[in-house]
């Protein structure tokens, strides 16, 4: 048989603790921003490692007159060559365009920008296709 407290004058049970209500903004909120947080890393993550955004390119592309190539050596490194000048240096492609930078001698270092579009073995550069032959 339980017992209660002297102080109890009817003998009835302690009132049973309500758990406090929940703010359904504050939860809301909280789901915004835990999906907002979750969304920016996977873009971001996505972004460094490839999966979102541009395809990169690997390996050298020829154009169609035979008379230049473009090298992707690595994520970072290319060379240029047209008409027997060969040029050397590094790119970035960020979205449809991609952005090299290279030395030229006496001129120093230039920068210059392509719309750029992977498709299969094919490279476009301005539209100008670059073909892979390996």
């Amino acid at each position: 048989m339980q017992q209660f407290a002297p102080s109890d004058p009817a003998g009835s049970a302690p009132a049973p603790q309500q758990k406090p209500k929940s703010d359904i903004k504050t939860t809301i909120i909280a789901w915004v921003i835990v999906l907002v947080v979750g969304g920016l890393l996977f873009y971001f993550i996505g972004k460094k490692v490839g999966l979102i955004g541009a395809p990169k390119p690997s390996g050298t592309y020829y154009d169609a007159y035979g008379t230049g190539y473009v090298n992707f050596i690595d994520d970072k490194n290319i060379r240029l060559n047209t008409l027997g000048l060969s040029l050397d240096g590094t790119y970035e492609i960020i979205d449809n365009t991609i952005w090299i930078d290279y030395k030229v001698p006496l001129l120093g270092t230039q920068t210059v920008t392509y719309k750029y579009a992977l498709e299969g073995n094919t490279v476009y550069l301005n539209g100008s296709a670059y073909t892979k032959r390996d």
